[in-house]
């Protein structure tokens, strides 16, 4: 079932996708993930229900269950705790269930503090239109210092003054590893749970380059896909006993029927390479590597990164020190085969979170141009070119006093810089 070597298809993949990703939520999944995705017996297999609770409803298929009670183990020794759910569609119904669950367990909304998106939340965090927005009582956002770490002190007075019943970490541009012991002791010292939303960093935590959340969190949610390299599905892990049946409950029949038994498959085989493929440990070291030199190379050349560098894999360009937005930077840079995406800050207004053309700063990931090969000294390369073009950029926009990404950018304007992207794209150093 487990493959020792990294995906040759994973690589081809890789190096055949066009331009240079900087997306820092995307991965390619491996040869042993796709191929069990493409496997048809998964796809014909019936399921409802739980392997602890009877089996599934389908007794002609009762492989099904050892499949998942596989991918149980496989999550719950990965991440030391002692119980995981595998069935979730996708880390946002990880975190609908969870919130639902919240639900069961209190008998009522449960109150909680979350990072908002501005502070590197996520909108399934009870924020906006989302559905678990509807299922909490949000009773405060988690302020973050100006290098975007947490700022302790201040969770720790709010704690006491709200009395949460919940404080849920983690999310989409999480520049910072957490203190989840000192993060712990602040949600004891309140009778709150402590959840960690781990969706970008799973796989980096797998692999022991991300401080490890258990035994100190509650509840853990992730999607499979990105850092740890697996199919498009999400798991809930815990280690209270008496959360298992309002999450269980939460997720099946709650609000989900059949479970995908690919999925469930792949993600014990992602989990497998994460935690013993010296592959993969080797490609999470150098991912981490390469991002904290990207991030050093990008401040040499003159751009603003937040937090002056990154402890993930994650960095935060701010763009509004050009004068520009995340949407004109990022819109721009795909111009050139550079893709990454645009992201609020803290400082961004209310209106500046939900509105998608004023964010604030570009956030790139290093992990696909690592799996491509790319060197520290690429990444260097890389680092100025995308300064220059973005200082020009900024230039023409002070110079017409506005910026339209697609007749502003002339051939003329953009040449330049595409044949120095063109020598990047052809080598990896």
């Amino acid at each position: 079932m487990f493959f020792a070597q990294l995906s040759n298809l994973q690589m081809r993949i890789a190096a055949g996708a066009p331009g240079i990703d900087l997306i820092a939520s995307e991965m390619f999944p491996s040869d042993g993930v796709m191929g069990i995705l493409g496997n048809p017996v998964y796809h014909a297999t019936n399921k409802e229900g739980y392997p602890t609770r009877g089996g599934s409803f389908y007794s002609h298929y009762e492989g099904s269950d050892a499949i998942e009670s596989l991918a149980i183990e496989q999550v719950t020794q990965a991440l030391g705790c002692g119980f995981a759910n595998v069935q979730p569609y996708s880390a946002s119904i990880a975190n609908l269930a969870v919130t639902h669950a919240l639900g069961l367990r209190y008998g009522r909304k449960p109150r909680i503090f979350a990072s908002d998106t501005a502070g590197g939340g996520h909108f399934t965090h009870g924020e906006g239109d989302h559905l678990t927005s509807a299922l909490v009582e949000n009773v405060g956002h988690i302020l973050l210092t100006e290098s975007l770490d947490v700022d302790y002190a201040k969770l720790k007075t709010m704690t006491q003054e709200k009395k949460p019943d919940v404080i849920l970490f983690g999310g989409s541009s999480n520049i910072r590893q957490y203190d989840f012991e000192k993060l712990s002791g602040i949600a004891k010292s309140v009778g709150a749970l402590l959840w960690f939303d781990s969706s970008h960093h799973l796989g980096h935590i797998i692999a022991g380059h991300y401080c490890k959340p258990f035994p100190h969190v509650d509840i853990l949610t992730s999607s499979i896909h990105k850092s740890l390299a697996g199919p498009r599905t999400g798991i809930i892990a815990w280690n209270r006993s008496d959360l298992s049946d309002p999450i269980n409950k939460a997720v099946h029949p709650g609000i989900q029927g059949e479970p995908n038994l690919a999925n469930i498959a792949a993600t014990a085989h992602a989990v497998f390479e994460a935690r013993h493929a010296e592959h993969f440990k080797a490609l999470s070291k150098n991912t981490y590597a390469n991002a904290k030199h990207f991030a050093h190379a990008l401040m040499q050349h003159g751009l603003f990164v937040v937090g002056q560098g990154t402890d993930t894999h994650v960095i935060l360009i701010n763009v509004d020190k050009l004068g520009l937005t995340g949407r004109e930077a990022s819109d721009a840079l795909a111009k050139l085969k550079i893709y990454a995406n645009q992201m609020p800050l803290p400082e961004d207004t209310a209106e500046g979170i939900t509105d998608k053309e004023r964010m604030s700063s570009v956030r790139l990931g290093t992990m696909i141009e690592t799996l491509r090969g790319r060197t520290q000294t690429g990444f260097s390369e890389l680092a100025l070119v995308m300064a220059d073009f973005l200082k020009a950029l900024s230039h023409k926009k002070r110079e017409r006093g506005m910026l339209d990404t697609e007749s502003d950018l002339t051939e003329d304007f953009l040449e330049p810089f595409e044949s120095r992207v063109e020598i990047l794209l052809d080598r990896l150093v």
